[in-house]
């Protein structure tokens, strides 16, 4: 995330500050490449991860913190100062977490090194190519998992690299269910989507509501899409959970000045029902509306 910085140094020179990586990130922490160097950046800055390697020596005898060993071109006289600058860094990292309004972070590699006895991560590794897997740290690869936003100041986020176990929890064969489990428009869906969409102009605002022109908007929008499309909300999407007199109910709070552009798509409850009378696609459903589920004796009625 490019931010101003919040380890600042204002008595270096330019150069030597840029040299240094201030300014370059919220706080010098160097490339993150990874989902679990992201989660364990948090987890040191809040200590619940205290990783076995906390300095290396350089062939010229300065010492590095091994998860940001670039910062400081000059290196640490000793591991001492190492940990003493480490202190000021993840400072720095926990006001970046809590401060901040947008997270940004690109997923830049599948690959990692990763240290054999408590798994942590750097971007750099001290291997001897003569004999690669004699050292503390592996190559590891993987797949790109997920980062996910936390609801509340307690979450915080949660961070996953998956590795070659990911394919165990993959879901080989589809569940069924009573509902379509295709999207409507996808390729499974099949329903052509072109003339289902309009643009409007946003009348009023109530965060989770959005005043559109009141005959402008048939039941069919329901569980569809809106995108805003100017202003400096443009590209943001929301679920359109109900309509009511004239007036969206979103899945989450958008504010939105009164004027503002947005495009609405169609959606679709899921149901077989809806799939044959009003899209005339019933052979495209991509569920199991006659199998019997767990609610079977509620279901159908009984003498």
């Amino acid at each position: 995330a490019a931010a101003p910085g919040l380890e600042v140094s204002l008595r270096l020179p330019a150069q030597a500050a840029a040299s240094r990586q201030f300014g370059l990130f919220s706080a010098r922490y160097g490339n993150l490449y990874t989902a679990r160097q992201l989660l364990q950046l948090f987890e040191r800055a809040y200590g619940s991860f205290h990783p076995s390697d906390n300095a290396w020596q350089r062939p010229d005898g300065r010492w590095v913190d091994p998860f940001r060993p670039q910062v400081e071109p000059a290196g640490f006289a000793d591991p001492t100062g190492v940990a003493t600058a480490r202190v000021a860094h993840l400072a720095a990292v926990r006001q970046m977490f809590e401060e901040l309004d947008v997270l940004v972070f690109t997923l830049g590699l599948t690959e990692s090194w990763r240290n054999r006895y408590d798994d942590a991560v750097v971007t750099i590794s001290l291997v001897d190519w003569q004999a690669p897997d004699a050292g503390s740290q592996r190559l590891a690869h993987g797949t790109i998992g997920t980062v996910e936003a936390g609801i509340d100041a307690d979450r915080g986020f949660v961070a996953s690299f998956r590795g070659p176990t990911a394919a165990l929890t993959m879901t080989a064969v589809e569940s069924y269910s009573p509902q379509c489990r295709a999207t409507l428009g996808d390729r499974r869906c099949r329903v052509a989507t072109a003339g289902r969409t309009r643009r409007l102009v946003v009348e009023s605002d109530g965060s989770d509501e959005i005043g559109l022109p009141a005959d402008a908007i048939p039941a069919d929008y329901v569980n569809g899409r809106l995108r805003v499309l100017d202003g400096p909300l443009a590209g943001i999407e929301r679920r359109v959970v109900a309509i009511v007199a004239g007036r969206l109910l979103l899945d989450d709070m958008l504010a939105l000045p009164p004027a503002t552009l947005v495009q609405l798509w169609e959606g679709c409850d899921r149901t077989f029902q809806t799939c044959g009378n009003r899209f005339d696609n019933g052979i495209n459903f991509r569920g199991e509306p006659h199998v019997p589920g767990a609610d079977l004796l509620t279901r159908f009625g009984a003498d």
